[in-house]
């Protein structure tokens, strides 16, 4: 990707590392296919993005350009908060038996570094409803995107709440289930941007009586606190797919 190939990506990209600071090379490479719609992979001082043709083609439509930034903004925040830090002690743990028990302690910080890109994505670009679909389609691709609701989404969690097997799939995971991200991200907005919070509600009247008080998780921080770099507390969801 570069000023002549994907322009509009080009420029979120150094867009989006000048808002939040980050100076060092990021290559964006788009392929046709892939098990994954979006992924940041780093390979010794080298960091890419790679991104599915599909998607990419949903995301650079008119009116849509802004959920190709979240995405991308998600990524280059997660370098800048280098949530990457304990990528060689991961490797270490994964391959010594003896220490696998350690996972007990690194997954849960990888978890939490899944909400934090969402919340740093959501920071840049601005707009809840445009980040909303961009995560949907990370949900289950481009094309499935519209038949994907967030009532349903909410229904779901509201079934799955306290779940015992639910609970013990996730301790095992690197990343955190997707409904638990779609309920973070709304309760992150609720909390830290109540104008664009409220907007959202108005432009989706179905969640009226959707129960959110009971169903998004607590999230009040003092203002003195850097609402880019935390997470919420975790509560057990099922699975829907990876990003």
């Amino acid at each position: 990707m570069s000023d002549e190939n994907f322009p509009e990506i080009q420029q979120i990209l150094e867009d989006v590392k000048r808002i939040l600071g980050y100076d060092k090379d990021i290559e964006v490479f788009i392929v046709e296919e892939g098990s994954v719609n979006a992924a940041l992979a780093k390979f010794f001082r080298t960091r890419f993005i790679v991104l599915n043709s599909e998607l990419v083609r949903g995301m650079l439509e008119r009116g849509k350009i802004v959920q190709m930034k979240w995405v991308i903004a998600r990524f280059v925040g997660a370098l800048q908060a280098k949530h990457y830090r304990l990528d060689l002690l991961r490797i270490l743990v994964d391959n010594i038996e003896k220490l696998q028990v350690l996972n007990l302690f690194l997954l849960p910080y990888e978890r939490a570094t899944q909400y934090s890109g969402d919340q740093i994505a959501l920071a840049v670009c601005g707009d809840l409803e445009q980040s909303m679909i961009a995560f949907e389609k990370l949900l289950v691709g481009n094309d499935l995107s519209n038949r994907v609701g967030i009532r349903g989404i909410l229904e779901q969690a509201a079934e799955l709440r306290g779940d015992i097997f639910a609970f013990i799939a996730r301790l095992g995971s690197s990343h955190p289930h997707m409904v638990s991200r779609c309920l973070n991200l709304l309760s992150f907005a609720r909390s830290r941007y109540p104008q664009m919070f409220a907007q959202y509600l108005a432009d989706h009247p179905e969640l009226v009586d959707a129960n959110l008080d009971r169903l998004l998780p607590a999230y009040d921080l003092p203002l003195d606190i850097d609402p880019l770099v935390l997470g919420p507390t975790e509560r057990p969801q099922s699975k829907i797919a990876s990003a």
